[in-house]
């Protein structure tokens, strides 16, 4: 073998061993459990909380994140005169200006009809769509179920390609044409859920109707705003957009298995698929730099005081950004130890799992006093919030922690207002969005 050609070799050899030596580029997910408390009694069965948490890395530029297929739905019935609709016009012009050169966009407005005003395909021209866009003026009734389908129907279109896919809704009425209720938004939005298609959904002004808005969202796995003054339309869609720009992961599935002597009770602030000892939760996408969480609250049967024992493994199944193909893992296992002390379990408490159990819980009773009052029973709702909020303030979280402890004050102020005055529209609208925000974990704007 020739010197020089041995040089090579050696130097090729030497660079792959120095490659191996060098730290593997960290997992865009990373996901871990943690225990409500660390240490169980030692004795009986016991109800505790796991926060399985998922963390994710941001994305270092604009230019890493996958394309966009994004649909944005616009009411334009005659109830978005004046103010309303010059802001939605300007909030789509927004969108349009973010977008890049690989996304796919469509429109869709609707009144008493539905037109697609822009179909499916990436923006070639802005300058022609900005122009079209100005040109839409309010008209008609609201067709919104309608337009949700048409705008699934043009993301339908891409939906192979490791795209990111969205719908954005924009409203300020109540649906009265086609399918109306509630019950019929919700059904849409869990089809669309099974597609990979969620719908962020956008209330505007005092009008529309807050139940359909937010079952939508939440059945599809989107978010919902309550935003009262058209002119903060603008920058609630741009935060939007961002976030939707910033995903990092697809497809989420989390999977969580419960060995013998563990019992799942039930999934806190999430839609899953619950049995004994298995529980799936279904999350679609991941935002980049971000914290996600899944709250499952299990009940254990005790140990001895010598062993620590696993009581849960979670398994997160996603796909990449880049390769549609390509199906990730993440893995967690944890473990309690048990004590016949009980101020050894009091000391073992972690307060930030118990501050999001009980944010989760103050969303479920305000979704409750809101659906006591329609029924005329606002002595009962006011008492139910009065109840629990008793309770949480009792709770180590809210005595440890200033701002949770204020959120109960609240939820007590609320709880006396109700009683004396019932519940306006803007509250309910207001509470309504502030509950779904919490247990979807949307960030506030």
């Amino acid at each position: 073998m020739k010197p020089l050609f041995k040089s090579f070799i050696a130097g090729l050899l030497l660079l792959f061993a120095s490659a191996a030596l060098l730290p593997a580029a960290p997992a865009p997910v990373t996901l871990r459990i943690v225990p409500e408390h660390e240490i169980l009694p030692a004795h009986g069965s016991h109800k505790t909380v796991l926060q399985i948490l998922i963390e994710t890395e941001q994305l270092a530029t604009e230019v890493d994140r996958p394309p966009l297929n994004l649909c944005l739905v616009m009411d334009r019935s005659g109830s978005m005169q004046g103010d309303r609709i010059a802001r939605a016009r300007d909030a789509a012009l927004a969108v349009i200006n973010r977008l890049g050169s690989e996304d796919i966009f469509s429109l869709v407005t609707y009144d008493s009809t539905v037109e697609t005003i822009f179909p499916a395909g990436r923006v070639r021209n802005k300058a022609a769509l900005a122009a079209t866009v100005r040109r839409i003026e309010p008209r008609g009734m609201t067709a919104l179920y309608g337009g949700v389908s048409q705008g699934a129907a043009e993301l339908r279109k891409h939906l192979d390609g490791p795209y990111i896919h969205r719908m954005i809704l924009i409203s300020d009425g109540i649906a009265n044409v086609g399918p109306s209720s509630p019950d019929d938004l919700a059904r849409l939005g869990t089809a669309l859920s099974r597609e990979g298609l969620p719908v962020t959904t956008i209330g505007l002004g005092l009008d529309y109707n807050e139940d359909l808005m937010t079952r939508l969202a939440a059945r599809s796995q989107g978010n919902t705003y309550f935003v009262e003054a058209s002119r903060d339309l603008p920058r609630i869609l741009d935060a939007e957009l961002g976030d939707t720009l910033s995903v990092v992961a697809r497809d989420a599935v989390l999977e969580i298995e419960l060995p013998e002597g563990v019992r799942a009770l039930r999934t806190i602030g999430s839609e899953s698929t619950l049995r004994e000892d298995r529980v799936e939760v279904r999350l679609n996408q991941l935002q980049g730099g971000q914290q996600h969480y899944v709250l499952l609250e299990v009940e254990v049967h005790g140990g001895a005081t010598t062993e620590r024992l696993e009581i849960g493994q979670a398994r997160l199944r996603y796909r990449g950004l880049k390769d549609d193909s390509e199906r990730m893992t993440e893995q967690s296992t944890v473990r309690v130890g048990f004590s016949e002390d009980e101020q050894a379990v009091r000391d073992s408490l972690n307060v930030t799992v118990q501050k999001e159990y009980l944010r989760n819980e103050m969303a479920w009773v305000k979704d409750r006093a809101i659906d006591l009052t329609d029924q005329g029973q606002q002595k009962e709702a006011a008492q139910l919030m009065r109840s629990y909020a008793a309770t949480f303030s009792s709770a180590p979280a809210a005595a440890r922690d200033p701002a949770l402890m204020r959120e109960v004050e609240t939820l007590q102020q609320d709880s006396d207002t109700i009683e004396a005055e019932g519940m306006d529209n803007r509250s309910r609208k207001a509470m309504r969005a502030e509950s779904y925000q919490i247990r979807s974990q949307q960030k506030s704007r």
